[in-house]
């Protein structure tokens, strides 16, 4: 968001952050404050930007309540749904992100969740008259008479003029897969990640922040005698498990300390295949010390 303020000519100085609370969730009480601090100050808050699925944590932020504040405030609500919006596929979850029809427009990464090659984004909106905005004519491209006759230019819903054929890939793989197949990924990725989040809080060895919404798991191993000597042995796992084992794990930092992610996207990992990376973690910071 700070980069697109900066685009548009805004500067970074115009994006707001707000708090969020113990569970990584967007603080309305904050939001509201800050809403109300930037009227005072004589500035035009006009945008909310809720998540679905933060980087990090998988959080949801509570998009009915987010709604709420933006009608009262004339406000565009904004979901930056890139990794979460693949949960509305899921016979058993949607009901976790069923507000994002709420939601003036969604941005959704069909290479995440939805597992297409990258790159494959795109940003859906709820009225079609707001593409309005997009659009320009312009002789030698897209001609109002070519509009009258009926012909359909794809350069008035787009930010680009020129684009690769990315919609081919994300309508076979739903024609392939139908609403069944991508019910089942998604809820094996997602029960995966409840599974790991169970299988680690029960082990003293490890700490874990949160409980995951999605199938971001993120912990850390903590039996070590202090903070930083254990935030030093976490970055040693995670050199150590890619370079010496060719697994592929995040790293974040977390209240100052430093912390490992598992972002569960393949719906052919096992779990089995958790219990033995979970054990391996172990043999690895054993082998450190």
């Amino acid at each position: 968001m700070e980069k697109s303020a900066h685009i548009l000519g805004l500067g970074y100085e115009s994006v707001v952050k707000v708090p969020v609370d113990s569970r990584k969730k967007m603080d309305l009480t904050a939001l509201r404050s800050l809403i109300e601090n930037d009227k005072k100050a004589g500035n035009i808050p006009f945008l909310i930007v809720g998540t679905v699925g933060t980087t990090d944590f998988g959080s949801i932020d509570p998009l009915k309540e987010l709604c709420e504040i933006a009608r009262e405030n004339n406000m565009w609500l904004h979901a930056d749904a890139a990794y979460g919006s693949g949960v509305i596929m899921s016979q058993k979850y949607s009901g976790r992100v069923k507000a994002l029809s709420l939601c003036d427009s969604i941005t959704v990464d069909f290479h995440k969740m939805f597992l297409m090659p990258i790159s494959c984004s795109a940003v859906l909106i709820k009225d079609a008259r707001d593409f309005a905005a997009l659009t320009i004519h312009a002789d030698y491209l897209n001609r109002e008479e070519d509009e009258e006759d009926g012909y359909t230019n794809l350069v008035d819903k787009s930010l680009q003029t020129t684009r690769r054929f990315d919609a081919l890939k994300v309508w076979t793989s739903f024609q392939v897969r139908g609403k069944d197949g991508w019910s089942k990924i998604i809820e094996t990725s997602m029960e995966n990640a409840q599974y790991f989040y169970s299988q680690l809080s029960a082990d003293k060895d490890f700490e874990v922040l949160c409980e995951p919404e999605i199938s971001s798991v993120v912990f850390r191993y903590c039996a070590a005698p202090d903070g930083e000597k254990a935030d030093e042995i976490n970055k040693k796992v995670r050199r150590s498990l890619i370079h010496e084992h060719g697994v592929v794990i995040g790293q974040t930092v977390s209240n100052g300390r430093t912390f490992l992610k598992f972002t569960l996207l393949n719906p052919r990992i096992t779990h089995k295949k958790l219990d033995e990376l979970k054990e391996l973690i172990k043999k690895t910071v054993i082998i450190l010390n």
